[in-house]
């Protein structure tokens, strides 16, 4: 078993396989069929086959693997480790499933894996009594009280930064991720999480080098561990990306944002929805440096995509045709920038019609806060495109146009409110 975690935190999957083949043998042979440590032998073997891109047979593992740990757990006397287990056959068959394009498998495997661990979260606390070379009797404390400590030590950090005592809480914050440690070890979703949650809380807090060293890590984490093609690293990627942008690091942030690209371009196509998403954040990342003639062709093929797959009434086109017509409008390029302004605004117009029909006049619409959501969302989109056309005609000394206009925004803003709120 020591020699097979050796190879594993060396990468040498090649050499571990046979020897955690031989630890599953002899647990097999020396334990019930249905006893949970075959089910942790199980997963740790198909791990290793994972890495190794052997994924039909890590599969059948992870099968056998999940059978045993469901039947343990029907047991109300299981034990938390019979839940980590079988939390990490689901996690572990989720990530191949989503490597072999099984999205909604590989999502279903995820919830249910979260709900599992949800449920080893909420048992009683356990707490192993041993003897000590002195003969005296002492509690080690369980993974619970590990996490209950963990918690009020957050709790307590939390407070040092309300109070500005941030070099305080700082300390505070490391024995947090310390505990997280023991709790979860390195190699897995759970603590690359605690990582990135706390570099999260320094980045707020504008401590952007603390924050850093803490993403930095949980990337070579999630490389190590998850892969670059797992959901939660491509997510990880765009927060760096995001992160140096905003730090006006573009050099840094740059080849991330091309790698998402590369990476989302590869698992859903070049002409998918999510890779429109990813295409409008980097156009946004260029045109936020004024590099306009790089921005173009990312919103143009971000449009393309979308009037490919969606209704071409689709609030998401309406919102593509906008951005690209400020573009040209900051490029002064009037002439183009005015027709994609007038598209969009047709479609936002008759969007919003289509809603206010459904809202009672003059009082919240209770029984269906996303509606109201979704109708503050298209006045805010509406409102914008009215006002930058009538700034472009402003400047275009197109004058009684532009009043129109301002007219128009101010009258909608008025309605709106009117719409959403009591008097």
């Amino acid at each position: 078993g020591d020699m097979v975690s050796l190879y594993k935190k060396q990468q040498h999957y090649t050499a571990a396989a046979p020897l955690s083949e031989r630890v599953l043998k002899i647990r097999e042979s020396t334990l019930d069929a249905k006893h949970i440590d075959i089910a942790d032998s199980l997963n740790e073997l198909a791990i290793i086959y994972t890495s190794l891109q052997r994924y039909s047979e890590a599969k059948k593992l992870l099968k056998r693997a999940i059978a045993i740990g469901d039947e343990t757990i029907s047991d109300p006397q299981a034990n938390r480790s019979a839940y980590s287990i079988l939390t990490i056959s689901n996690n572990q068959l989720s990530l191949i499933y989503f490597k072999q394009g099984r999205y909604a498998a590989a999502n279903e495997l995820a919830q249910r894996a979260a709900e599992i661990d949800q449920k080893r979260t909420n048992l009683a606390p356990e707490i192993v009594v041993t003897d000590t070379p002195d003969g005296s009797v002492t509690a080690i404390a369980s993974k619970q009280a590990l996490q209950n400590q963990a918690q009020t030590t957050w709790q307590l950090a939390a407070k040092l930064l309300q109070q500005s005592k941030p070099d305080a809480a700082k300390i505070l914050f490391q024995q947090w991720l310390e505990l997280n440690e023991k709790i979860f070890g390195t190699d897995n979703i759970f603590f690359i999480n605690r990582l990135i949650e706390l570099a999260d809380v320094y980045d707020i807090q504008y401590r952007y080098g603390d924050a850093e060293e803490l993403y930095q890590r949980a990337l070579q984490l999630s490389t190590q561990y998850l892969g670059e093609e797992h959901p939660n690293y491509l997510k990880l990627i765009e927060k760096l990306a995001k992160f140096y942008s905003k730090q006006a690091r573009y050099a840094i942030a740059d080849p991330l944002y091309q790698k998402i690209l590369a990476v989302n371009e590869q698992t859903f196509g070049v002409n998918s929805l999510p890779v429109a998403s990813v295409l409008d954040d980097i156009g946004n990342f260029y045109q936020q440096q004024g590099r306009y003639t790089e921005t173009e062709p990312y919103y143009q093929h971000s449009l393309k995509n979308r009037q490919q797959h969606l209704d071409s009434q689709d609030i998401a086109i309406a919102t593509s045709l906008y951005q690209l017509a400020e573009l040209y409008h900051n490029q002064f390029r009037y002439t183009k920038a005015e027709p994609l302004y007038k598209q969009a605004l047709t479609i936002s117009a008759k969007i919003l019609s289509a809603l206010s029909s459904k809202l009672p006049q003059r009082q919240p619409n209770t029984a269906n806060p996303n509606l109201n959501t979704k109708y503050t969302a298209i006045v805010h989109l509406h409102t914008n495109i009215i006002r930058h056309l009538a700034i472009m005609y402003q400047q275009l000394q197109r004058y009684s146009e532009a009043e129109t206009l301002y007219k128009q925004a101010s009258e909608l803003y008025q309605t709106s409110v009117g719409t959403q709120h009591q008097d």
